[in-house]
């Protein structure tokens, strides 16, 4: 049955935090098997990576070999706090104010000059409710920067991607190796990598 065999040299590696390491696997085909492998590593130490170079090998003209570089300290994606942005710009959470100022010259002064002799008769009660609103505006303006200044005191507020502490721990683990080739043709093979 056409197959391949896999050996690795050296079948353990010790490296040291930040630094990286190289194990050479030899795929050897068996029983006339011609066709291509690749290589990939089972479960890795925390912050921790493997590359294979190259990444698949061709069994057609015999044996061939693929290195694997172990690296350690490898950062990972993580969540981190932002600092919240302080302001201390007076104005901000009133932005009614500016239409407030629009608005009162118009209610005030043109609509008094474009007014009937029936609407000036009506003119007061018309007035009174539109200060009314008015009022009403500007209190919910100073609600809104009364709680937006409570809120704006420094400290943490949002989320964002960043670099998570990146340090290999020190340990020994068992890596399975997986060799998988064509017409569903696999091996594994397990390396024991230290960090020390």
């Amino acid at each position: 049955t056409p197959s391949f065999t896999l050996t690795a040299a050296p079948p353990s590696l010790t490296v040291t935090p930040g630094q990286s390491g190289t194990i050479i696997f030899t795929l050897t085909p068996t029983g006339g098997y011609t066709g291509t492998v690749a290589l990939t590593c089972g479960t890795l130490p925390a912050h921790s990576s493997c590359v294979f170079a190259p990444a698949t090998a061709n069994l057609s003209t015999g044996v061939a070999t693929i290195t694997l570089t172990f690296s350690t300290d490898v950062a990972t994606a993580a969540l981190q706090w932002l600092p919240r942005v302080h302001t201390n710009n007076p104005l901000q959470g009133l932005p009614v104010i500016p239409a407030m100022l629009f608005w009162l010259p118009e209610t005030v002064l043109g609509r008094d000059k474009k007014a009937t002799k029936s609407e000036k008769k009506r003119m007061p009660k018309f007035l009174t409710s539109r200060f009314v609103m008015m009022g009403a505006m500007l209190a919910l303006s100073l609600g809104a920067l009364a709680i937006s200044g409570c809120g704006r005191g420094p400290g943490p507020s949002n989320l964002s991607s960043g670099a998570s502490s990146n340090v290999t721990p020190a340990g020994t683990q068992k890596v399975t190796i997986t060799a998988a080739g064509a017409n569903n043709v696999t091996q594994t093979l397990s390396v024991s990598i230290t960090v020390q």
